[in-house]
C-alpha cells in the first residue's frame, strides 16, 4: 500500500470527481460462488458477465465491511478498464480511494494511470505513473538477493512501458529515452555500481545528460530499443504484445533522433516468434543463402535508422537491446539487396546504456593488457552429463578444434593454458580470480527448466494457469520460491503469466570433474565471484543465451559481467568446432593489431565469413558490454 496520497485527493477532478452512488440493490441473490463465476468470466475474457457479478455483489455487501467493498471496487474498475469504459474506471478508483482516507495500492494508481493515458491526459497518467514506479523501486531497494531484484522487476515492467509510451504520446520523446533506459538491467546497473566503488553506494538513475555522455565517451552511435505494446496489461496475468517498437539513436555529438515502428504494418503478429523463426533457419543443418527474417529484422530494426549511422565502417554502433532482440544475429541482418550489417558498421551490444558506462569505467580501471590470462580448452568431461530439458543425460562429445583454439590463443597472450584432464573446476575456480582476459574454449550447457521456454512461458500452451484454477495473484510486490504448487500444478508454470516466481539461472561451462567438484561452472556460481580480467570470450555453444527477462538474459553472459567484467563475448547459438577455432584466433589476431574488441571481432567476422560462408559458422558472436 502506499500511504500519504494527499496529492491525489487535492486533484480528484483529474481522477473524474463524480461521488459514484452504491449500485441499487438486485432481487436477484449473488450466488454463493460468484468470486468463481467472475474468474471464470476473466478467463473468457467475458469482462461485461464480469463486471455485473462484482457490480451484485457489492450492492449486497454491508455498508461496514469496507474491506470487502474496498476489493469488489478494485475488480469493477479492472473490468471497466478491459470493457474501454475509462472515466467509468477512474470515478471507481476514486471511490476506492475516498473509502480507504488516501490508501491505495501501487497496482491501481499504475491503472489510473493507464485510464488517463486512454483518455489523452498525458500529464496525469506521467505523474501517477511515476509514482507507482517509485513505489515499487523503494520495496525493490529492500531487497538484497539479486535474483528477488529481477522478479519484482520482471512484474513491474509494464509499467515503465506504459509510462515511455505515454511521453511519446505526448511528444516529449527524449524523456521517454530516459524511462526507456530506467526500466532495464536494473539490479545489473547496482552490481556493476558495487564493482566498480568497492562498496554499495546508492545507484544513480539515469539522465538524458549521462545517456549522451555515454556515446560520447564511447565515441559510439548507441541504437537503444524500446519494446513497446498495443495492448494493456490490466490483470496481472494478461499478456502484452510485442508488435510497437520505439527506436532512439543517439550520436556521438548528442544528436537525439527518435523513430517508432508498428510491426503490424509489416504483417508481423509477433516479434518474438520472427526471433525464433529466425534462429531455427540460421541454425539449420540445411543452410539457405538468403534468409528472409534477417531481411524482415531488418527493415523493422536497422532500416528505419539507417540514416542516423554512421559511414565510416570503423565507427562503433552500440545495439542497446531489450526481449526477444538479445537473441538475433544482429551482424548477419541485411536489407533484400545489399551487404551484411557488419560488412558496414562496427557493432557491439548492451543490456543498457548505464550499463554500458559503468562497464566502461571498470575497464579503465582494469587496464587492457593483451599478456597473461587464464585460457581453457577442451575439457575432459564426463562420459554423460545431466543437464538436458528434463535432466536425461548428454553425451557431450570432445572438441578438438576447441583444443587447437586453445593452444594457439594461449600462445599468442603467452597466457596459463589448461587443457583435457587439467582443465578441473577445481584448477579454472583457483586461477580465474586475477587474470586479466579469460578464455573457455568448451561446452557451452543450456539447461532451461524443461516446462518454459526462454521467455519464461509454458512450453505447454494449453497448460493449467493459476487462475483457471481459482488462484488470482496480484503482480508488482510478490516472489513466489520453488517448490510451490497451485492446484498440483508446479507455480512456475500456474503462475508464468504473472512472472512472480524467482527463475531459474541457465547456463553452464563444461569442465574437468575432480574430487572436489563436478565440472559443472554454473551460472549461478561465476555471478558470486569478483573477477579483476577486462575481458571474458566464452568460446562455446549457447553462451549468450539464458533467460530472457526484463532485467536483460540470465544466464553465463550476464554472470560474468555481474562479476565485475567489464566486456563478454558470447555466442547465440550452438556453434561449429572448427570455423569457431578460426574466428576465435582471428579475434585475438586482430587485437594483438591495436584494434578494439568490437572491430577486433568485425575482422574475424569477416575472414571468417570467406571460408566458411554459412551464417551460422561466422554470426554467432556478439561483445556484450564495453567494446574497448
Amino acid at each position: 500500500m502506499l500511504s500519504a496520497i494527499a496529492p491525489i485527493l487535492l486533484l480528484g477532478a483529474a481522477w473524474g470527481s463524480a461521488t459514484i452512488p452504491p449500485v441499487a440493490a438486485q432481487e436477484e441473490t449473488v450466488p454463493d460462488n460468484w468470486a468463481v463465476l467472475v474468474n471464470q468470466a476473466i478467463v473468457q475474457r467475458d469482462f461485461q458477465r464480469a463486471l455485473e457479478l462484482q457490480e451484485r455483489a457489492l450492492a449486497a455487501t454491508s455498508p461496514d465491511d469496507k474491506d470487502e467493498i474496498g476489493d469488489l471496487l478494485d475488480g469493477i474498475s479492472q473490468a471497466q478498464l478491459a470493457l474501454g469504459q475509462n472515466q467509468s474506471a477512474l470515478d471507481t478508483m476514486q471511490r476506492y480511494l475516498e473509502l480507504t482516507e488516501g490508501h491505495i495500492p501501487l497496482t491501481m494508481l499504475g491503472r489510473a494511470g493507464l485510464g488517463h493515458f486512454r483518455l489523452g491526459r498525458y500529464d496525469r497518467a506521467a505523474e501517477l505513473l511515476e509514482m507507482a514506479i517509485a513505489g515499487w523501486e523503494r520495496q525493490r531497494e529492500g531487497e538484497e538477493a539479486d535474483l528477488n531484484k529481477i522478479t519484482l522487476l520482471e512484474q513491474q515492467s509494464y509499467l515503465y512501458r506504459l509510462m515511455v509510451k505515454t511521453l511519446i504520446a505526448d511528444g516529449k520523446t527524449d524523456e521517454a529515452l530516459v524511462w526507456a533506459e530506467r526500466g532495464r538491467a536494473r539490479s545489473l546497473v547496482e552490481l556493476l555500481v558495487q564493482r566498480a566503488k568497492g562498496k554499495a553506494p546508492a545507484t544513480p538513475l539515469p539522465t538524458l545528460e549521462g545517456i549522451k555522455a555515454t556515446a560520447r565517451s564511447q565515441k559510439a552511435t548507441l541504437v537503444v530499443y524500446a519494446i513497446l505494446s498495443h495492448t494493456d496489461k490490466i490483470y496481472g496475468d494478461d499478456l502484452e504484445d510485442d508488435t510497437l517498437l520505439g527506436i532512439w539513436t543517439v550520436s556521438p555529438t548528442g544528436t537525439i533522433n527518435f523513430q517508432t515502428v508498428d510491426l503490424r504494418t509489416r504483417d508481423i503478429e509477433s516479434l518474438t516468434e520472427l526471433v525464433q523463426e529466425t534462429q531455427s533457419a540460421v541454425t539449420s543443418p540445411f543452410p539457405v543463402p538468403n534468409i528472409p527474417q534477417l531481411q524482415q529484422l531488418y527493415g523493422v530494426l536497422i532500416n528505419p535508422v539507417a540514416q542516423y549511422l554512421p559511414t565510416d565502417p570503423s565507427d562503433r554502433v552500440i545495439f542497446v537491446l531489450q526481449g526477444p532482440l538479445y537473441l538475433i544475429p544482429i551482424a548477419a541482418l541485411q536489407p533484400k539487396k545489399g551487404a551484411y550489417l557488419i560488412e558496414r558498421h562496427t557493432i557491439g551490444t548492451a543490456p543498457s546504456v548505464q550499463a554500458l558506462g559503468l562497464a566502461a569505467d571498470l575497464k579503465k580501471q582494469r587496464g587492457n593488457t593483451l599478456k597473461g590470462g587464464l585460457v581453457v580448452g577442451n575439457p575432459e568431461l564426463k562420459p554423460l552429463v545431466p543437464v538436458g530439458r528434463d535432466r536425461s543425460p548428454e553425451r557431450l562429445s570432445s572438441l578438438p578444434g576447441a583444443e587447437s583454439e586453445a593452444e594457439i590463443i594461449a600462445k599468442l597472450l603467452n597466457a596459463e593454458l589448461l587443457l583435457t584432464d587439467e582443465a578441473t573446476e577445481s584448477r579454472v575456480r583457483q586461477t580465474i580470480q586475477t587474470q586479466p582476459i579469460l578464455h573457455f574454449a568448451t561446452h557451452g550447457l543450456l539447461n532451461l527448466d524443461a516446462n518454459l521456454n526462454e521467455f519464461g512461458l509454458p512450453v505447454d500452451p494449453n497448460a493449467r494457469t493459476a487462475r483457471e484454477g481459482g488462484v488470482v495473484v496480484s503482480p508488482g510486490g510478490v516472489i513466489v520460491g520453488e517448490g510451490v504448487f497451485i492446484n498440483g500444478v508446479d507455480a512456475n508454470i500456474a503462475l508464468a503469466r504473472e512472472g512472480v516466481v524467482r527463475p531459474a539461472v541457465p547456463g553452464i561451462l563444461a569442465l574437468a570433474a575432480d574430487d572436489s567438484n563436478d565440472g559443472l561452472f554454473k551460472a549461478t556460481d561465476i555471478a558470486q565471484l569478483q573477477l579483476q580480467a577486462h575481458m571474458v570470450v566464452l568460446s562455446a555453444c549457447d553462451s549468450g543465451r539464458g533467460r530472457v527477462t526484463g532485467e536483460g538474459v540470465v544466464g553465463l553472459a550476464r554472470s560474468f559481467m555481474a562479476a565485475g567484467i567489464p566486456t563478454v563475448v558470447a555466442s547465440l547459438w550452438k556453434v561449429p568446432d572448427d570455423a569457431t577455432r578460426t574466428l576465435m584466433v582471428a579475434f585475438y589476431e586482430g587485437l594483438l593489431d591495436g584494434q578494439d574488441k568490437a572491430q577486433a571481432l568485425r575482422s574475424a567476422m569477416l575472414a571468417t565469413q570467406k571460408e566458411y560462408p554459412g551464417i551460422r559458422n561466422w554470426a554467432a558472436f556478439t561483445v556484450l558490454g564495453t567494446p574497448d
